[in-house]
């Protein structure tokens, strides 16, 4: 079958073998399709050259049609649903400046502008399911559009790929050999020595596998430099969850029927529930629990420095706060303002390191709306972003200024302490205990009201999403439908692999790996959750999950400097609230309370845990630059897909679903 835009004759054998030596890695590389036209063309362009050499004026015009090309294309990109008249005037034009360039002519009528699109997010032709259309130039118009340095580069990548796999294929075969001999034979003198042999093999095997990823990030990136139309993230979904929709069985989409009607009544069960606010003070309460109040335990009865205890709240309030309140909540409303301003400074971190390493122009980042085509560049993606000052009203009245509920029930504290001043003064371990009750129970009343509080402003954002805590019962039934999806997939991969005639570089085939991890991953989630305090243990772990660990940093140490004001006044206050005058009693209880919560203490803490999330991206900028290194050409490993969760650009689900 010929493929749009190919020349009528075909070439010899013996240049398709040439072909697939320069231009493509036939068992890893999606970017380019073996055809007998591309070597056709190559030869062409190779002939022009040499003619080109003598004329350099013909030279000259080569080039002028080819930049009139690519102008009448995007002209008719946005006529073609506006005026049908003018897109065939256009094409007329298109066709002659083809033929000008030795190109075949293309017919207008066909094309679907509503199409669902079989690009990926990098503009690359990688067809996601078997299809004969495509708005992106075929596999002849392609390689017209690389300057003779890009051509030299994709020829020196496609070489470099075959020597890693064939260097990789003979530690492969010496691996099997070695592994033969200690299965054969028990005790065998120098086994030690084959062992070494075996762990030096695989490590050289990992590094040529490693060297082939960085080749095809330099691909991938000259690729999308010069390819124009690209796919938007809206439209990959869209097309991978039909991917994944076609994989499921009739028991798969029961399993789905019966998880959904699950969470139905779960739903309509806490929405007639009269506990539902009991639930929220009790969250509230346990997280102040799990956090300052065990700092200021610990700070009352064991001997430390008077600024550890910052650290330890911090800390606790950061790990184990969150998790305890969140399994204990039946439902919670998520926070897009906290994410997006975490997001914030994660771009700015990551602008800070781009420019450092003079790639802010590069496009490697994913836009905020997933109607964008493509990627875009780290400046692009700052000016699509909110002013910080608006972020952080928005995140003061949502997150922090509930915290001031801390600072009213500790003046009421301050106030009785004053009423009982001289019995305070005594220093009594009973009074002291009486103090400390007092504190605790001020503290739990103020986490219950900071919960109530903050749930409510949440709520009244127009994207903030109303989350169900599951059960046990739910989890499980979510994980039996995960096995049986993960199950499809399998048997969908087995049939594609017996298939004898079966392209590993068919895109369809890929993807399915890219969801069989990813499911494997979410069964495994799931199946953790529905044991006993899996919901916990789950958002317990997930801290220092991949992806998460710099923010949970970032968060540990800005909330404990957010906390060292208070270290301070509650270390110059002591002897006064020790004192027998009331209103030193007052203020030695009351200016911490304040400086608790005003600025520079824990309302300040967004400002402390962002700049320091900033500066650790700036750093991850820098080395995945320096680890990926692209000359002049800037790149990133391929994560644009809908399986992959690395940060690229926006915000990840857990800065959402985040509950302190």
């Amino acid at each position: 079958m010929q493929i749009p835009g190919q020349f009528t004759h075909t070439s010899s054998k013996q240049s398709t073998v040439k072909l697939q030596s320069e231009y493509v890695n036939t068992e890893q590389s999606d970017s380019f399709i073996i055809d007998d036209s591309d070597d056709e063309f190559e030869s062409h362009i190779d002939q022009g050259r040499k003619s080109d050499t003598s004329d350099e004026s013909e030279k000259t015009q080569h080039e002028l049609d080819k930049e009139k090309l690519l102008s009448l294309q995007e002209q008719r990109k946005s006529t073609n649903d506006k005026n049908e008249k003018e897109a065939f005037k256009l094409q007329k034009e298109i066709n002659a400046t083809r033929k000008n360039l030795g190109l075949p002519n293309e017919n207008i009528k066909g094309i679907k502008p509503n199409k669902l699109p079989t690009q990926t997010i990098d503009g690359s032709d990688e067809n996601l399911q078997t299809s004969t259309q495509s708005n992106l130039p075929s596999p002849v118009e392609r390689i017209i559009f690389f300057n003779i340095a890009d051509r030299n580069e994709l020829r020196k990548i496609s070489q470099g790929v075959l020597k890693c796999q064939e260097i990789s294929e003979s530690y492969q075969i010496r691996i099997d050999a070695i592994d033969k001999i200690l299965d054969d034979s028990d005790g065998i003198v120098g086994e030690d020595e084959f062992q070494r042999d075996l762990s030096s093999l695989i490590k050289l095997q990992w590094q040529e596998h490693k060297k082939i990823s960085v080749l095809h990030a330099q691909q991938n990136n000259i690729e999308s430099r010069v390819i124009s139309k690209a796919a938007s993230l809206k439209e990959i979904n869209d097309e991978c969850q039909l991917l994944l929709e076609s994989c499921k069985s009739e028991k798969t989409y029961s399993l789905e029927e019966k998880y959904d009607a699950l969470v139905s009544e779960l739903k309509q069960e806490h929405a007639n529930s009269p506990y539902t606010p009991a639930k929220i003070a009790v969250a509230g309460a346990s997280a102040f629990s799990v956090s300052f109040l065990i700092a200021d335990t610990l700070s009352r009865t064991v001997s430390m420095s008077a600024y550890i205890p910052a650290f330890i709240t911090g800390t606790l309030h950061v790990i184990a706060a969150g998790p305890v309140a969140k399994s204990i909540m039946p439902n919670m409303w998520s926070s897009p303002v906290l994410a997006e301003l975490n997001n914030n400074f994660k771009l700015r971190g990551a602008s800070w390191g781009e420019q450092w390493q003079g790639q802010a122009s590069e496009k490697k980042y994913l836009s905020k709306y997933p109607e964008h085509p493509g990627k875009i560049s780290i400046e692009q993606r700052l000016e699509e972003e909110q002013s910080l000052n608006n972020l952080l009203a928005a995140r003061y009245k949502d997150e922090e200024a509930s915290y001031f509920f801390f600072t009213m029930n500790y003046l009421l504290k301050a106030m009785g302490a004053a009423m009982v001043s001289k019995a305070f003064s005594t220093g009594t371990q009973t009074y002291k205990l009486i103090e400390a009750t007092l504190h605790g129970v001020c503290g739990n009343l103020s986490g219950a009201s900071y919960l109530f509080s903050q749930q409510a402003a949440r709520s009244e954002r127009n994207q903030s999403t109303n989350i169900l805590t599951p059960t046990r019962k739910i989890f499980s039934s979510k994980a039996e439908e995960l096995q049986s999806l993960l199950d499809d997939i399998e048997n969908n991969l087995k049939k594609s692999e017996s298939n004898p005639r079966h392209d590993t570089r068919d895109l369809t085939h890929h993807l399915l790996i890219k969801a069989q991890q990813q499911v494997q991953n979410e069964l495994k989630i799931a199946t953790l959750q529905a044991s006993w305090l899996g919901l916990l243990r789950h958002e317990l772990s997930i801290n220092f999950a991949l992806g998460s660990r710099l923010d949970t940093i970032a968060e540990i140490v800005g909330r404990s400097i957010s906390l060292l004001p208070l270290s301070i006044i509650n270390e110059v206050t002591s002897n006064w609230r020790n004192s027998s005058d009331p209103w030193l009693v007052f203020i030695g209880h009351a200016l911490p309370a304040a400086i608790l919560t005003m600025p520079p203490g824990l309302t300040a803490r967004p400002l402390y845990s962002g700049a320091i999330r900033s500066a650790l991206q700036m750093m991850c900028t820098i080395y995945e630059n320096y680890s990926v290194p692209m000359g002049n050409h800037g790149s990133t490993p391929d994560d644009s897909d809908y399986f992959n969760t690395n940060w690229r650009g926006n915000p990840v689900k857990k800065d959402e679903e985040t509950l302190l």
